[in-house]
């Protein structure tokens, strides 16, 4: 969490490694920045190598527009953040 932000809905996502290997690329976000969507790339998944993974500034649970960022991510950069 940054600051003395409550739990949100979307922690969860932020704390997994895959949230905080992407994180640490966007480099300084917001407060209220939060990661909401992650998907493996790729035709069979269970092969995949890297993600897909979504965030943004959130007010509430309404998405601010304009602040979306997106970055792959791969597996070996996951494992550093399990």
């Amino acid at each position: 969490m940054r600051k003395n932000e409550p739990a949100t809905f979307y922690d969860a996502m932020d704390k997994c490694s895959y949230g905080r290997a992407a994180l640490q690329k966007f480099g300084a976000v917001p407060d209220g920045f939060h990661i909401f969507r992650a998907e493996w790339l790729g035709e069979h998944p269970e092969y995949s190598d890297r993600m897909k993974v979504t965030g943004a500034e959130f007010k509430g649970r309404r998405r601010v527009p304009g602040t979306t960022m997106t970055t792959i991510v791969t597996r070996e950069e996951m494992a550093k953040h399990a």
